[in-house]
């Protein structure tokens, strides 16, 4: 714990975000949370620091949002012929180009666990899922043979922000519906626990 303090504090945590007390006495902050991902997703304290740290950077995303995206990791892990380590692997790959392209990291994660339920191995899940997001980019460039496979995978072609058509102002030029549902759901109830109580 003294090492993953150290390297917090080098990505600029503060004391008060390394280790916090709540109104009723009990011990929350990064220190806290990042313990609890690593025991329940089997992977060590100073990996999931490390992802941690690196996804708080590269994805714009607040402790917090972190947190609910471990949650959805480790509940697509538990409940898959895969584990939560490899799909946090794969999102840690891919999900900064995915959000540049419109797909969130929870889309991403979705993606990285059908992959890796399938067979795929997860050394070629972070490439394919990038390669995925750069052709779904293409929104109304895509080939008419890209659409027509996107579509096979239930994904449909979809308007962009403003109004825009495809492209990367949108959801990358495509909805990715049942992906979608399956992360959106990660925190619901299910057979595995959030790696946080509720509430914390």
């Amino acid at each position: 714990m003294t090492r993953l303090a150290a390297a917090a504090g080098q990505s600029g945590k503060t004391m008060e975000d390394l280790i916090k007390i709540d109104s009723s006495g009990n011990v929350t902050g990064f220190l806290r949370d990042i313990a609890m991902t690593g025991a329940a997703m089997d992977i060590s304290a100073d990996q999931a620091g490390n992802w941690a740290a690196k996804w708080e950077q590269s994805l714009k995303m607040t402790h917090e949002e972190v947190m609910v995206l471990f949650d959805q990791i480790n509940y697509l892990g538990a409940n898959s012929a895969t584990t939560a380590a490899e799909i946090a692997e794969a999102v840690n790959s891919a999900a900064s180009l995915g959000q540049v392209g419109g797909v969130s990291a929870a889309t991403t994660a979705a993606l990285a666990d059908a992959m890796l339920a399938t067979g795929v191995s997860t050394d070629r899940v972070g490439t394919s899922i990038k390669r995925m997001i750069v052709n779904l980019s293409k929104g109304a460039s895509a080939t008419k043979a890209q659409k027509e496979q996107f579509e096979e995978l239930g994904m449909s072609a979809g308007v962009g922000r403003q109004g825009h058509a495809g492209g990367q102002r949108g959801n990358a030029g495509y909805h990715l519906q049942g992906h979608q549902r399956s992360a959106a759901g990660a925190t619901g109830s299910g057979a595995v626990h959030p790696v946080r109580p509720m509430g914390h």
